[in-house]
């Protein structure tokens, strides 16, 4: 038989009941959670909108940790294993994907050691001469009737032309930028076939470029591919004309400001005040160097 409320309880759930939440209000008067919401409708009292959907989400997260915190099947089975076989293997074993087992893991703060990691990951590595368990076989000795299918539907088809051919044609030209930071124009040729536009422009011009030779700009844009812009030497001239020691550009005084310390390098090329610096220093040792060398040699024996 439930229990009416009193005057002193309802006089609480007046100046609580925007405070606390019914549930937590019967609790502490022993009333369900049905008979205070009763109450508040008798009484007049509205909860907001907002308040009361904030409270239903926090219930609703309170309600999925301890649901997650609840023993569950294989917890008893990663607590003993987790530390002998790799989370692929207990799988197999419990019964559930990697995903769950991961972070069934985590809830119960089963955490593998970073050096064990780092074996196991050594471990599953694929090495030279590894041969895969498919090779030489045909799909059907592998997949079964339903998976084929499957792959079907979401495999290319024949004329399937990935999204970044969309919309592009021959002769179409992007710029990209090379390990070294430097952008070059490509133009495409043919479907899936992209050029150099300055070794083309050159071949176009004077024929092809012989082994061993690189075709070089002029102004040192590597955009203006102008054919006016461009010319032909060697590998081992173009590396004299780029070396930063013969040409004392201001990314080698960032070098050598940076040392072996190769992430201050763009630091260093913001900062003209310090490269200029870095140049008198330089241009100093050299008079001083050159100074000791002929007092040492007007210096009689």
């Amino acid at each position: 038989m439930k229990r009416a409320i009193t005057v002193d309880q309802e006089a609480y759930i007046r100046g609580n009941y925007l405070v606390e939440s019914c549930t937590d209000i019967g609790k502490r008067f022993g009333h369900p959670k049905g008979t205070i919401i009763s109450a508040l409708r008798r009484l007049g009292l509205v909860i907001p909108a907002e308040l009361a959907e904030a409270r239903r989400k926090e219930g609703m997260k309170n309600r999925h940790a301890r649901e997650r915190k609840k023993p569950q099947p294989g917890d008893d089975f990663l607590k003993g294993n987790y530390l002998v076989m790799p989370v692929k293997q207990m799988c197999e074993v419990i019964g559930k994907s990697s995903t769950y087992t991961f972070n069934r893991m985590k809830t119960l703060g089963l955490e593998v050691p970073m050096e064990l990691r780092a074996e196991r990951k050594v471990m599953t590595q694929i090495r030279p001469g590894n041969v895969p368990s498919n090779k030489g076989k045909r799909q059907v000795d592998y997949m079964t009737a339903e998976g084929i299918e499957r792959s079907r539907q979401t495999g290319f088809k024949k004329g399937h032309l990935p999204h970044n051919s969309l919309g592009v044609k021959d002769g179409d030209i992007r710029v990209r930028i090379d390990k070294g930071g430097r952008e070059y124009k490509w133009i495409r040729v043919a479907l899936s076939e992209w050029v150099m536009l300055h070794r083309l422009m050159w071949e176009k011009a004077f024929g092809p470029i012989p082994k061993g030779m690189v075709i070089y700009f002029k102004d040192g844009d590597s955009l203006n591919c102008q054919i006016e812009n461009l010319g032909m030497m060697s590998k081992a001239e173009n590396a004299i004309r780029n070396s930063w020691s013969v040409n004392k550009t201001d990314a080698y005084f960032a070098f050598l400001l940076a040392g072996k310390v190769k992430d201050l390098r763009p630091f260093y090329l913001k900062r003209p005040d310090l490269i200029e610096i870095k140049k008198i220093q330089l241009q100093l040792n050299k008079v001083i160097n050159e100074r000791t060398s002929t007092q040492t040699a007007s210096k009689p024996d």
